[in-house]
């Protein structure tokens, strides 16, 4: 009855990351974490027959955030019985798994607070997988952030000289403008059974690990509560793009699981 039309205009950078490689729980341990930041257009789908709606020409002014997050899990000096009997076949089996995995991402960008003055913004939000197969390949998770959210919380500063001095605009001149890759900064954070795997960091301005992660720690530390929209970074679950090749991403935990 229907056909998905997947305008996927895509408009990609990627940018240097900085991954922390940590054993994890047990035996297990993420390497090679990276982080690409994507602006790209809602994946839509078209009905056949004309649905009894006037939906406007309304668009939002900028495009949906893509952040796709590449790891590489595995094991680590794991080692199993001498015999070749099923139990150690089972260890085997048991060992290349990691159940109940979290992707965590938060997401700090520049924009206006109530009093006109420029303020960080942040957004976060979590993936929770079943199980994630250790394989020694390398895997790939994406989460979103809608258009509509960037619109409304990216905004034009004035670039008069006053209004650059005094860091104050006039509240009603303020528009939304098209956000850039390099304008978000983005922190991936990987954890099971509350023991964080991995972590990276993107377009925080310095190489080093320890001190991109203080850095944006300080950037968190200047989002104000107001500010603070947690939930807004969507799951892949949760997007236009649910169903989009879903056997190359490891399995996604419903919002809602039944007891």
């Amino acid at each position: 009855m229907f056909s998905a039309a997947k305008r996927i205009a895509v408009s990609t950078v990627l940018f240097t990351l900085f991954a922390l490689e940590a054993a994890g729980v047990g035996n297990v341990v993420f390497e090679r974490v990276h982080i690409k930041v994507s602006l790209i257009e809602a994946a839509e789908v078209r009905y056949n027959a004309s649905l009894p709606l006037n939906m406007g020409r309304r668009q939002p002014e900028n495009r949906w955030v893509m952040i796709a997050v590449e790891y590489t899990p595995k094991t680590k000096n794991v080692t199993y019985g001498k015999r070749r009997d099923k139990s150690d076949a089972y260890l085997r089996h048991q060992q290349s798994w990691l159940d109940n995995v979290d992707l965590r991402l938060r997401v700090i960008f520049d924009s206006i607070g109530s009093d006109g003055k420029q303020e960080k913004v942040m957004l976060d939000g979590i993936t929770s997988f079943w199980t994630v197969k250790l394989d020694d390949t390398k895997h790939v998770a994406v989460m979103f952030i809608p258009a509509y959210l960037i619109d409304r919380h990216y905004v034009q500063i004035p670039r008069s000289s006053k209004a650059q001095r005094n860091r104050k605009v006039n509240v009603s001149g303020i528009v939304a403008r098209k956000i850039k890759e390099s304008d978000l900064v983005v922190e991936a954070v990987f954890t099971a059974d509350g023991e964080e795997l991995a972590s990276a960091y993107c377009n925080v301005g310095v190489s080093n690990l320890v001190r991109a992660k203080n850095k944006f720690e300080r950037m968190v530390g200047q989002v104000p509560g107001h500010l603070y929209f947690k939930g807004a970074v969507l799951s892949k679950g949760k997007s236009p793009w649910a169903f989009y090749n879903i056997n190359h991403f490891d399995p996604e935990k419903p919002a809602v699981q039944n007891r």
